[in-house]
């Protein structure tokens, strides 16, 4: 049986920089919400997902992001705990990451 991909729900785009203490944020959903996302980075970057407020990725505890490689990730188990951020920051350059939620 053939599986077929979500449509998605809004799509964002964040500039990413290598700036210290400085990264690209973005909400995702709001409270209660389910989601899943689909990240394409235009570099290899770290990111880092939170709740309630937006988190700060780190190049030392993000989770690593290969440039255009697509990742798909589920939050769902996030959804009742607060809003959904992601953040990210690249080591040595700028970039984009390309964020879509999907569902």
């Amino acid at each position: 049986m053939r599986e077929t991909a979500q449509a998605p729900k809004v799509n964002y785009t964040l500039a990413v920089t290598a700036s210290n203490g400085t990264t690209a944020k973005q909400k995702l959903a709001s409270t209660d919400q389910q989601c899943t996302v689909r990240l394409v980075a235009s570099v290899d970057m770290f990111i880092n997902f939170g709740v309630g407020s937006a988190p700060t990725a780190s190049t030392a505890t993000g989770m690593f992001i290969p440039a255009y490689a697509p990742e798909y990730i589920d939050l769902s188990s996030l959804s009742n705990q607060g809003d959904l951020y992601v953040s990210g920051i690249v080591g040595s350059s700028t970039g984009t990451l390309y964020v879509s939620v999907m569902g």
